[in-house]
């Protein structure tokens, strides 16, 4: 079906790049059963936010918490309006869409924004360094490096990450 990105995204290097997406058609779903956003797990290039796109994936709900006690994703999910989760089979393509209604406008040219203000912490500061700056500042996780998040979630500041983007 097709997706309009609208959100952010993390870079997942040997796994791909994690983006928010809000669907705009999904193949066997009936309009009133299309979630208002996923959270989709892309191959090759990320789409850039506002950017139309197709994707072949697999589509799942939300998982559970992995034990009990545990992260709850699919609590936050619910209250983060997503419907689910997607992982692309193949890279995405682009789509051709009708303009969209204003509020997603505002919400993807917000988010367009940000990553743009992201780019340009990376390119003054550098991808290592840059890359957290821009991940507090903008909410953007594309440009860290693997071990820099491996040693962030070691530490116990992952946190630090999640709740940035002021």
């Amino acid at each position: 079906g097709c997706l309009c990105l609208v959100g952010s995204e993390m870079c997942i290097r040997d796994r791909g790049h994690r983006v928010v997406l809000a669907p705009v058609r999904i193949r066997g779903l009936a309009p009133e059963e299309t979630p208002i956003r996923l959270r989709a797990t892309v191959r090759g290039e990320p789409p850039r936010p506002g950017e139309a796109i197709r994707l072949f994936a697999i589509l799942n709900p939300p998982p559970p918490p992995a034990s009990p006690g545990a992260y709850d994703f699919g609590r936050n999910a619910f209250f983060l309006g997503m419907g689910g989760t997607a992982f692309g089979l193949g890279e995405t393509r682009a789509a051709i869409l009708p303009e969209p209604p204003d509020g997603l406008r505002r919400t993807m040219a917000i988010n367009a924004a940000r990553f743009a203000l992201a780019e340009r912490i990376v390119a003054r500061l550098g991808e290592r360094t840059g890359g957290i700056a821009a991940a507090m500042v903008t909410g953007h996780e594309t440009w860290i490096a693997r071990e820099d998040l491996d040693a962030m979630r070691d530490s116990g500041l992952a946190h630090i990450l999640s709740i940035s983007g002021l």
